[in-house]
């Protein structure tokens, strides 16, 4: 059967991640287990741009909620990344954006970002 999502769900997009995360259990609690979409290409309508926003599905639920503050140095919108889990961290890496004078728009670079705070780290 088809299950229907509450909240507000990611707008329409191609080449961007998505991770699912089991995030651990408080006291008395089952485990949280959530799908995370980050980045990736596409808009609303016929509008199109690239995206770093974060977007989680509460797979208990099926409820979308977008995390509205992240903090830390955000890294470029981008699309074609990847994106890993480790120890409560996602580490995104590479990927392209917008070509510009002074960007060419591929990515060669390495992000963290705690999932506990949502704080963009540098990589150790």
């Amino acid at each position: 059967s088809i299950k229907e999502c509450a909240g507000t769900p990611p707008h329409p997009r191609s080449h961007h991640t998505a991770n699912r995360v089991d995030f651990e259990a408080e006291e008395e609690s089952a485990a949280d287990h959530k799908l995370i979409i980050i980045g990736g290409y596409g808009g609303p309508g016929s509008t199109r741009d690239f995206y770093l926003d974060l977007h989680l599905l509460e797979l208990s639920t099926w409820t979308w909620a977008k995390v509205e503050s992240m903090k830390g140095p955000v890294p470029t919108p981008r699309s074609d990344h990847t994106a890993a889990l480790a120890d409560g961290k996602l580490y995104l890496y590479a990927g392209r954006g917008w070509t510009t004078k002074t960007d060419a728009g591929f990515y060669d670079d390495l992000h963290v970002l705690d999932l506990k705070t949502y704080r963009w780290l540098e990589p150790e």
